[in-house]
């Protein structure tokens, strides 16, 4: 398998996780303790990224596919079409950031009144992005220059 096709293979592993954790993520403690396992998970997923890719725009693009499909998928539903994808479509589409919704639910609560799910969803991935470009600036300076 060349190293494209297993960087977007683990770029698939938010939407795994992120069914595995669906029902355990409702514990307010045992939901922040998973969502910040699956972010330091991500981060190795960026630090393992480099030996993969070592550009960080493909690595960033390849690494979150999925994330910036499922935002783009939200988006254009919920502008032009007033409404959101229902029924598996629609749940997947949520699983990609399930994992590392705590966190960022968390924070947004401490500066906001009135949250969107929307808003949670564009910050989780946000985090989620920060989290894999560290990783794999962290994979780059630990790896021997060449």
């Amino acid at each position: 398998m060349n190293n494209k096709l297993k960087l977007v293979a683990l770029a698939f592993t938010p939407f795994i996780i992120g069914n595995i954790f669906s029902f355990l993520l409702v514990k307010p403690f045992l939901g922040m303790v998973l969502s910040l396992a699956f972010l330091a998970f991500w981060f190795w997923v960026g630090f393992v990224s480099y030996k993969l890719v070592k550009s960080p725009l493909v690595s960033v693009l390849l690494g979150n596919c999925f994330g910036i499909l499922s935002i783009l998928i939200l988006a254009v539903s919920g502008i032009f079409l007033k409404s959101y994808p229902n029924g598996i479509l629609g749940y997947q589409l949520q699983m990609y950031f399930l994992a590392a919704i705590k966190l960022p639910s968390a924070l947004l609560q401490l500066i906001l009144r009135n949250i969107s799910g929307n808003l949670i969803f564009i910050f989780a991935f946000i985090i989620m992005l920060v989290v894999y470009y560290i990783g794999f600036l962290v994979g780059r300076k630990k790896q021997p220059a060449y």
